[in-house]
């Protein structure tokens, strides 16, 4: 939770409109150059009138230019066909940078003057910025239910969009944003931390009417308040209460020009007590300074035990510890605080237990050791505006830590149970901060048209319903599992969006077409694994760099998904990891496993923008595990551009006492670059290194074997290396040797380019080859060779390049796998059979790819997805001989065919030392081509995944029309029946196999050489 400093763009700033604190830049032409900042839709004409007589809408142009209004029009949009357009015909002109309060002047206004309108809202509007806007009837805003007001062109063009009365997204009685008469709605740009987004973000609704004026914001902000702290031990002393200040200015400030006045009785305004602050403390600007409170129970505590209390790493110039003697915040009652300059000029005011106006024994913000958050004011007035309170405790840090799951499911799903309302308010009531539902799109109903699906509003409806910000956020989503025969990708969540798709009815790739065409959607790879799908190895579907931001969050709940991350990172997409429940069985949150989001405030608007910039970890097996990764003092998701040395700062905290035992800074390719060890509860490593990779993330893990895993940091400088491998045939002991070619994209030439082969890590004992390429031209490439890959296949070779670019030493990596099986052959479709679930003579062709024999009675055979351990064992020993192949025959439950028959189906003379009989088992009672696309050769020792063979993958378009409620799929690569699909050497550096041919005369047992790695 950061203090509640709304971020906004950075180009907005030069504007002197929007807050100065915790921003991130974007370009200017992100920023739409008239945009609305406030509405009153329900304005009283009178004490005694409520028709709407004083409407308006207030527009700002941004730009470095005049507008003309007569270029625009207004259009109120209530449904799809409810709306109102006002075009404004008149010329008027907002100046750069200049403010137009549009007066809604209809039937309830008429006779209404100027000053009329001035002498209402208190304000000097003149002809110049204020326009009559004169429209039909009794149209007005409406002051019920969803409301989009919307600011296009004449053209058409949208421009900006303001929306409210809009927590609930089907009600049309809601009164949240119109609640008080003559109560302004304040927006911002943006509402969605995306370029390109024209929607703006509501900030405060019912507050004081501000017609032709912009929010001024004061230099310091009070934006945390602890006032009831306890002393540590169990003592409900409060020792450690605090008071935290923003320095909003663009100017350092020395606190000792400024005083606290503390009113303990707010009936009586003039009973106050006075801190004056005295002694000299610098706060930089764009920086928060945390005053102390050091009463009677401070006495003999130190800064350390200030930190050590709320767990906080800042440096200890962040705290200033002030001496108020006995006196400090009270917890109960009705209290308000002021900050002042010496001179005596109010600079900011904060007010706490004011849920009644005159309650003196109130308490509903002053939980212990849990704080109270403000945020800066809208309303032209020195009053800082409370958005929450029993927060966790931040003094000094940006952000809180916020802890949920973004993978649930209910009866909506097949599988599930439960209703939405129940998970919402389950997770709730065990804790969560926040949670996502994501139903299978295919399992809910209407599922190709989902403006009528039923399950699909309520679960949006439900999530409207159980929203409470700043307690608990819930979202609405779904799930979209690209597997078996939509082409086999994986599963994926979307978050965030009106709409909803199926697998069928949306394909892989055109699925990053609609998450660029709305910027508000949050996307999730879904636990990436061997039998749900990896998205075709991470392989951008459209080759665009910027598709590699589209989707922010990929699950890590496993060991082996925490390889897939890494996987993921290396070939180039920007994501952080999380932890996702995928429960079905009304038991969510049953673990304390958790995704945490380092977010402003728990809020929809917070937490999601959190996610789209990727503060966010992975925390298995622990619901309060507290981590921060920076690297000089960016979080945890950032980019950093030229850094020159990284100051790398990690830190973890246990508030529940379970001891931290490592910290580990991975980067590309899986190297460690720092590591420590640890036996407490707090732990921090800081380490100083060149920008030498591309990407650092960390892994904290627990003595008790739970682990955290974080966003990464990248380094975007461009780097004029590519790296790419291969395998080749050798004539010695070792299957293969490993090639690695540097690709110099730079205009210069690079010398003395070192390549390092390593054998599963980077670890210098595992170093195996080094050659030193000692030239490469601009635009040239240059190849280094292995010696031998060691005797045992199936390793992972890594191959790091480092050369000096711009006088910085910079590496790149990549890694292929030396696979020992290959899967050469299978016959998906083959002749016997009468339909796709019945052939006879499916077979799946291995070849041993060492210079050993390998006994396939080690491994097994699995092709069905829905259950990871239903498989096929190779029982007993079948041997292959080195560089040979040997068939698998699926033979079919019930099946009374022989090899003989086998043999005549293909015209083959193979002997039981050649073929070997894998009897499906009753559970996978089909063949291959219509049980799966996909199959796997596994290692029975650990499940390890050996060689792997798709097929019949696709997109949309291929798939026929719905019948009996089914789509009716066309079998790419099996269509003609007794054929087979050739596979050749994996070249993409796993042990998935490239795909040669398809519908092919079978050849089961005989290996072309094509197929294999080159020699």
């Amino acid at each position: 939770m950061k203090k509640c400093l709304v971020r906004v763009l950075g180009c907005l700033l030069l504007l002197s409109s929007l807050p100065m604190g915790g921003v991130d830049s974007v370009s200017a032409s992100a920023v739409p150059q008239v945009i609305i900042t406030e509405m009153v839709p329900q304005p009283n004409k009178s004490p005694t009138d409520p028709t709407d007589s004083y409407e308006y809408i207030e527009l700002h142009n941004t730009g470095s230019s005049s507008v003309d209004l007569a270029d625009y029009r207004l259009k109120v949009w209530t449904t799809p066909t409810t709306s109102q357009t006002w075009d404004i015909t008149a010329s008027k002109t907002i100046p750069a940078g200049g403010v137009m309060v549009v007066w809604v002047y209809n039937v309830y206004a008429a006779g209404l003057t100027l000053a009329d309108f001035n002498a209402h809202y208190g304000v000097s509007l003149t002809t110049a910025n204020s326009y009559i806007l004169t429209v039909p009837g009794t149209e007005r805003l409406p002051n019920t239910g969803v409301q989009k007001v919307v600011l296009a062109r004449d053209t058409g063009e949208e421009v900006s969009i303001a929306k409210y009365n809009d927590a609930v997204f089907n009600n049309t009685d809601r009164w949240e944003d119109t609640a008080i008469a003559d109560g302004g709605i304040v927006y911002e740009y943006p509402e969605y931390e995306f370029p390109g987004n024209i929607t703006m973000r509501k900030i405060a609704s019912n507050q004081k009417a501000t017609p032709g004026a912009l929010p001024s914001y004061p230099n310091i902000w009070i934006t945390e308040l602890m006032p009831n702290s306890s002393a540590g031990g169990g003592s409900p002393n409060d020792a450690y209460e605090y008071i935290e200040l923003y320095n909003n200015s663009s100017s350092s400030i020395d606190l000792a020009g400024y005083k606290f006045q503390w009113y303990y009785n707010t009936a009586s305004p003039s009973t106050y007590v006075t801190w004056d602050l005295w002694a000299n403390h610098t706060v930089p600007a764009k920086s928060r300074v945390v005053v102390w409170l050091q009463r009677t129970e401070s006495a003999g505590k130190t800064i350390a035990d200030f930190k050590n209390h709320y767990d906080v790493y800042v440096e200890d110039s962040v705290i200033y510890p002030f001496e108020t003697a006995a006196q400090g915040l009270a917890n109960t009652g009705k209290k308000s605080l002021a900050l002042y300059t010496d001179g005596g000029t109010e600079v900011s005011r904060v007010t706490y237990n004011d849920g009644t106006s005159n309650d003196t024994t109130a308490t509903v913000d002053t939980a212990e050791d849990k704080s109270i958050v403000y945020s800066y004011p809208v309303d032209n007035t020195t009053n800082m505006r409370k958005v929450a309170s029993s927060q966790y405790a931040t003094p000094g840090e940006t952000y809180n830590w916020f802890y949920g799951d973004v993978h649930g499911h209910t009866e909506y799903d097949t599988y599930g149970k439960g209703t939405p309302a129940q998970a919402y308010k389950d997770t709730k009531d065990r804790g969560a901060d926040f949670f996502f539902l994501s139903e299978h799109g295919e399992e809910l109903d209407h599922r190709t048209d989902y403006p009528q699906s039923e399950e699909w509003r309520d679960i949006r409806l439900q999530a409207d319903l159980h929203n409470f910000p700043s307690t608990y956020s819930s979202f609405p989503g779904f799930e979209i599992a690209y597997n078996h025969n939509t082409g086999y990708y994986g599963h994926l969540n979307v978050f965030n969006t009106e709409w909803f798709y199926e697998r069928y009815n949306k394909s892989f790739p055109s699925l990053f077409d609609e998450l660029r065409a709305t910027p508000e959607a949050v996307a999730q790879f879904n636990h990436p694994e061997d039998h749900f799908g990896e998205f075709n190895d991470f392989t951008n579907p459209d080759g665009d760099p910027l598709t590699y931001d589209l989707i922010p969050l990929i699950e890590v709940r496993t060991d082996r998904q925490f390889e897939y991350f890494k996987r993921g990172l290396d070939k180039g997409w920007h994501f952080a990891p999380t932890f996702g429940g995928d429960d079905h069985a009304a038991n969510w949150l049953s673990t304390k496993s958790r995704t945490v989001v380092l977010a402003e405030s728990n809020t929809r608007d917070s937490i999601l923008d959190a996610m789209r910039k990727r503060r966010v970890y992975s925390s298995y097996g622990d619901a309060d595990l507290r981590v921060n990764f920076k690297i000089n003092g960016a979080e945890m998701g950032s980019k950093l551009t030229s850094p020159g040395t990284l100051n790398i700062d990690v830190t973890a905290v246990n508030p529940t006492a379970d001891n931290i035992s490592k910290i580990t800074v991975y980067s590309n390719n899986g190297r460690v670059v720092a590591s420590q060890t640890f036996s407490s509860r707090k732990a921090r490593l800081t380490a100083s290194l060149p920008p030498q990779y591309g990407y650092y993330f960390a892994r904290v893990e627990q003595s008790d074997g739970d682990w955290a895993v974080t966003a990464p940091i990248w380094i975007v400088d461009p780097m004029p290396m590519e790296l790419s491998m291969g395998n080749r045939q050798t004539t010695g002991a070792a299957p293969v040797q490993v090639e690695a070619t540097v690709h110099n994209n730079g205009v210069s030439a690079l010398t003395n380019v070192v390549v390092k082969f390593f054998k599963d890590s980077f670890d210098p004992a595992n170093e195996i080859g080094v050659t030193t390429l000692s030239s490469i031209a601009a635009s040239g490439s240059a190849t280094a060779v292995t010696a031998q890959v060691p005797a045992s296949a199936g390793v992972k070779i890594l191959v790091q390049a480092t050369a000096t670019i711009d006088g910085v030493s910079r590496t790149i990596s990549n890694s292929v796998i030396v696979p020992e099986l290959l899967i050469t052959e299978l016959a998906g479709n083959s002749p016997g059979g009468t339909g796709p679930d019945v052939d006879e003579f499916d077979f799946i062709e291995v070849y041993n790819n060492t210079k050993n024999a390998i006994n396939l009675g080690d491994y097994a055979i699995r092709y069905d997805y829905t259950d990871e351990n239903d498989k096929l064992d190779v029982t007993g020993s079948f041997v292959i001989p080195a560089q040979s192949a040997k068939v698998l025959w699926l033979r079919l439950p019930g099946s009374t065919k022989t090899l003989a028959d086998f043999n005549a189906a293909y015209n083959t003379s193979l002997t039981t030392s050649d073929a070997y009989i894998l009897n499906a088992t009753s559970r996978q009672n089909k063949a291959l081509n219509g049980n799966a696309t996909w199959v796997q050769l596994v290692r029975d020792s650990n499940d390890s995944v050996v060689s792997m063979a798709v097929y019949n993958e696709g997109t949309s378009a291929e798939y026929g029309p719905i019948v009996d409620g089914e789509h009716v799929i066309s079998f790419l690569d099996t269509t003609l029946d007794g054929s087979s699909i050739v596979y050749g050497s994996p070249l993409d550096g796993t042990y998935k196999m490239s795909k040669l041919s398809t519908n092919q005369p079978p050849t089961p047992g005989s290996v072309l050489s094509s197929q294999l790695p080159p020699s």
